[in-house]
């Protein structure tokens, strides 16, 4: 698993829902995970894709 890194303006949780709003791509911002390990990013994304049944 890897969280590519979102360098827009308007913030990665703005873009994963535009994104969804838009076009039906789904992204998950990084903000949503936690991790006991260490901080979790604010500033990467999560793709995902849907599969036929």
């Amino acid at each position: 698993m890897a969280f590519p890194r979102y360098k827009g303006a308007d913030g990665v949780e703005a873009f994963c829902a535009l994104l969804v709003e838009e076009s039906g791509v789904l992204f998950l911002p990084s903000t949503i995970y936690s991790s006991d390990l260490g901080l979790t990013p604010t500033d990467r994304l999560r793709r995902f894709r849907a599969r036929q049944p």
